[in-house]
């Protein structure tokens, strides 16, 4: 499984909202996007909806955890 283990996900303990508390790193979002651009061999696809559905996807973990 490609997604990211949850105990790395890191978040700011000091976070005044949900979403601030939610939101992984540029570092975890970047690595998550080319994780699925190697998933689908570079084929066709986008960048930015890579970007968007890793982001997703780390926000969704980091919800249930």
């Amino acid at each position: 499984d490609l997604i990211a283990d949850v105990s790395e996900l890191t978040f700011d303990p000091k976070a005044e909202t949900e979403e601030e508390r939610t939101r992984p790193t540029e570092k975890q979002i970047r690595q998550r996007a080319y994780d699925i651009w190697c998933h689908r061999n570079g084929g066709p696809g986008s960048d930015i909806d890579d970007w968007r559905q890793a982001e997703a996807e780390l926000r969704s973990q980091r919800i249930r955890s």
